[in-house]
């Protein structure tokens, strides 16, 4: 299972950042809270340190590639032999860059998009779900319209569906 603890403090920085930018203020009676990793102690209504970057690119990266395959590996099995830990780094490495050009972070994704990301994690798995009921339905439907001879390799004769002779069993075992 993946290690949440960095994410959770990649968007707590981020979180910081936006509170101390004035874009969402702090709840009444909130105080500022320290950078994670810091020693300093809130402040009532004063000015918080800077927090210091919780995460390089890279690694945020990685997190949210852990974080997308762990959460899909429970419906696709073969994610596991797909995404191994080298393609994950490999994977992260590649979106670092993106991720420093764009002024991109975890957490700022989150704080903008959070009702979006909580409507998806609830979502997903019940869509997914219903993917897979609906393709093994059709799967079975495709299997009982074919005739038994494409599905049984040398069978040449078809029996009927109650031979004469054989009546149908009843209730206690009887023939009818």
């Amino acid at each position: 299972m993946t290690d949440l603890a960095p994410l959770k403090n990649a968007a707590a920085a981020v979180d910081l950042k936006v509170v101390q930018a004035g874009e969402i203020p702090p709840a009444p009676g909130d105080d500022i809270p320290p950078a994670p990793g810091s020693t300093d102690a809130p402040v009532p209504g004063g000015e918080a340190p800077a927090p210091e970057p919780v995460l390089s690119p890279e690694e945020e990266a990685r997190s949210v590639i852990d974080l997308g395959v762990e959460l899909a590996v429970p419906f696709y099995a073969s994610l596991n032999d797909i995404y191994t830990p080298e393609v994950r780094d490999r994977l992260a490495r590649a979106a670092a860059p993106l991720l420093k050009k764009y002024n991109i972070s975890l957490g700022s994704i989150f704080a903008k998009y959070k009702e979006e990301i909580d409507f998806a994690f609830v979502a997903l798995p019940i869509l997914l779900q219903s993917g897979r009921a609906i393709a093994e339905e059709n799967a079975r439907k495709k299997l009982f319209n074919k005739d038994p001879r494409e599905i049984v390799p040398g069978i040449e004769e078809v029996p009927a569906a109650d031979p004469p002779g054989n009546a149908p069993l009843v209730a206690g075992g009887a023939r009818s």
